[in-house]
């Protein structure tokens, strides 16, 4: 399953691609993570995360915001 999330602020700061994809694949539903940049016109940058789903796992783009923002 391929799950599309986007994610302004992570932890209060903005963090690299690499060290997001690294988060997001240490949640226990996580089997890859790819992270690239969104131009929003007003918001700038925003990175966009492309999240592939162990098999029989499920997990939601609130789930994993929150669980990559600490919350």
């Amino acid at each position: 399953m391929l799950l599309l999330m986007k994610m302004m602020f992570i932890r209060t700061r903005q963090m690299a691609p690499a060290e997001l994809e690294a988060l997001l694949v240490s949640n226990a539903a996580v089997q890859d993570a790819a992270v690239v940049s969104k131009v929003d016109e007003r918001r700038g940058e925003l990175p966009t995360a492309f999240v592939v789903l162990k098999p029989k796992q499920l997990a939601t783009q609130q789930e994993l915001q929150h669980y990559a923002a600490g919350i």
